[in-house]
């Protein structure tokens, strides 16, 4: 028989406020980004700004909907001497093609100001 280990629910409780907090953070600045008011010239760039946050965002729920999987599979393993193995991964990391993107609209606009193109007199 393996390990048996019992959670702390304190500390699962604290894991799960965090991570609903986290969620609600970035759904809230995704949310500004998007809602900001910048001139045509400057629309790729906010949009691909407020895209940078859709993976990170996806992953988690996707860590939600898991970890509601497992929960729900509790009564079917209580009582029963079988443990229930659970091994939960959140991984974040940046996506390298919306970054890319953004960069690539900054770099445009940047360029447009050095050669005269971007009139910021609207800004």
């Amino acid at each position: 028989m393996g390990l048996r280990r019992d959670g702390d629910a304190e500390r699962i409780r604290h894991l799960a406020r965090r991570l609903l907090e986290l969620l609600e953070r970035m759904l809230d600045w995704t949310g500004h980004v998007r809602n900001i008011y910048v001139p045509t010239g400057l629309a790729a760039a906010r949009d691909a700004l407020s895209r940078l946050l859709d993976d990170e965002i996806a992953a988690i729920d996707r860590f939600i909907d898991d970890l509601v999987a497992h929960v729900d599979r509790l009564p079917e393993v209580a009582g029963t001497p079988d443990l229930l193995p659970i091994r939960m991964v959140l991984t974040s990391a940046a996506n390298e093609t919306l970054l890319a993107r953004y960069r690539a609209e900054v770099a445009e606009i940047n360029n447009g100001r050095a050669n005269g193109l971007i009139d910021e007199s609207d800004w």
